[in-house]
């Protein structure tokens, strides 16, 4: 890591000042902005980042029972094939003085470095070529370093080390050979996607089988590490864990389709509205240790990204390279976020508060839900909404297929519905399920099908979809992260009523 920039910068200075200056400046500005110099230079004169939902068929035959776990605690990985979120475990930094708001007109403009060239791979012995292989095809094919790159508008400087460990062992070697405690090494063998300390990351493959879960995961901690090394001073791990996250989540949605992301999104988002609904919503953690105690009562790493998404939407990613930049200077941290964000940390997390608790309290009308249904589809789709016991259903037409489920489960904008179906078993409060019910019944990889559909979840006004489920006339279920079973497809999911501010904080940004 580079040394600290001069914090203070005066007018009424000497010539043999000035010049020491320069060079000192000069030489600690390369090695950051190596390719902002070398132009600077150029131009001078003097030059030469799978849980299932319970199937129901109509009439309460369930079978199969695999609840997903949709709402983590602590740094645990959902179990509804979402992506992990790591910890991070920072290094500390100087803290410096004061400087005054011009000082931002120095920041340099960032242009990209090849910034890949720096990230190596270390596998553990018993990591094969093609685990290896598919690490380097995720950072490749879904350009993993240049997001995170341009996201933070931070180049890299120095090799960053990714670690590969195969199995819990391995893991727990890794963590253990970085300062990590026994005991935390053994919990966050069980219960994290990856972990980061200064320069080093280390990945458990065991706990990323899915590109998304892996293209989630490197993201996350190559975020961790290139805050590492480009910021000097400490700043609030809600800001370090919710960039991470962020960027993690943007690769995630990279990897899935719309409607598979948006659902894992609004899950995510449901942990927090709760509590703040409720009144129990912590104030953002400035101290990172509030978050590897898993202590919370939900994932306050979610809290982070929902703060950070906010702040992104109102000042985008040059707020926060600006912000970046004056904690290098030697600002205050709480001057910092001011002059960068135009607000102190204490209103803007008030007002998130608010937002979050406001967004709870969404009045639910009912959701619309898009079908892309084909040609060699005859039968029908029903639906159990949450809270309801009776199955209402229609007959689709080849194509797309627009339907309203309101909240007593009567659907509309469709014709040629069917009669209700009741279902024997007790209402499921947060389940709205869809039901395929073709007149010739499915095969599944040669296997009879009992029956078979979708689970969309629904909390504090917001319809996520869950999983697909394949139930076999043997009774077994297979469940599936993508919204398309036999050809039929849920192409979107909207909410009658949900809460604007809330909806525009979930996509990931646009880059």
């Amino acid at each position: 890591m580079g040394k600290r920039t001069d914090r203070v910068f005066h007018v009424t200075v000497s010539a043999l000042a000035l010049t020491l200056l320069a060079v000192s400046l000069g030489t600690i500005a390369y090695q950051r902005h190596p390719d902002w110099i070398r132009r600077v230079l150029q131009s001078s004169p003097f030059a030469s980042q799978t849980g299932g939902s319970a199937p129901r068929p109509p009439g309460g035959n369930r079978t199969a029972v695999n609840p997903s776990d949709k709402a983590p605690s602590g740094t645990q990985r959902p179990t509804n094939g979402s992506a992990p979120q790591g910890t991070h475990n920072a290094t500390s930094r100087p803290t410096g003085g004061q400087t005054t708001a011009s000082d931002i007109r120095m920041m340099p403009t960032y242009v990209e470095s090849d910034n890949s060239r720096l990230i190596s791979l270390r596998p553990a012995k018993d990591v094969s070529a093609s685990q290896v292989a598919r690490v380097q095809r995720v950072l490749h094919q879904y350009q993993i370093v240049h997001l995170d790159s341009q996201e933070l508008q931070m180049n890299v400087y120095q090799e960053i080390y990714i670690d590969l460990a195969g199995t819990a062992a391995d893991y727990q070697q890794q963590l253990r050979a970085l300062g990590v405690s026994g005991n935390q090494a053994s919990q966050f063998t069980l219960d994290t996607g990856g972990f980061t300390q200064a320069d080093t990351i280390v990945v458990p493959l065991y706990q990323n089988t899915t590109d998304a879960e892996l293209a989630n995961t490197l993201a996350h901690e190559l975020t961790h590490a290139i805050l590492n090394l480009n910021v000097e001073q400490n700043f609030p791990s809600w800001m370090n864990e919710g960039l991470a996250v962020t960027d993690g989540m943007t690769a995630q949605a990279a990897v899935q389709g719309s409607v598979a992301y948006e659902g894992y999104a609004k899950q995510m988002a449901e942990s927090v509205i709760e509590p703040a609904a409720k009144g129990t919503l912590w104030p953002l953690a400035a101290d990172e240790q509030k978050v590897l105690s898993g202590t919370a009562p939900y994932d306050l790493e979610l809290q982070d990204w929902l703060a950070v998404r906010d702040l992104l939407q109102q000042r985008g990613k040059q707020a926060f390279a600006a912000y970046f930049y004056r904690l290098n200077l030697g600002e205050s941290e709480a001057t910092a976020f001011q002059r960068s964000f135009g607000v102190s940390e204490q209103t803007f997390n008030a007002t998130l508060t608010q937002q979050l608790k406001a967004a709870g309290s969404a009045q639910n009308t009912g959701v619309t839900v898009d079908f892309q249904v084909p040609a060699n589809f005859h039968g029908v789709i029903r639906f159990l909404q949450h809270g309801q016991q009776n199955w209402t259903g229609f007959h689709p037409v080849a194509g797309d297929n627009r339907v309203h489920i309101g909240v007593d489960g009567s659907l509309s904008g469709v014709s040629d519905t069917t009669q209700p179906i009741t279902d024997s078993d007790p209402p499921d409060p947060v389940t709205l399920y869809v039901n395929l019910d073709p007149d010739t019944p499915f095969t599944y990889q040669n296997q009879p099908v009992d029956n078979a559909g979708f689970a969309i979840d629904y909390h504090d006004g917001l319809y996520a979809f869950v999983n697909a489920w394949v139930t076999l006339s043997n009774g077994k279920s297979v469940y599936l992260d993508q919204p398309q079973l036999f050809g039929i497809q849920i192409r979107s999911i909207t909410e009658d009523n949900a809460d604007a501010w809330l909806l525009n904080l979930l996509p990931p940004p646009q880059h």
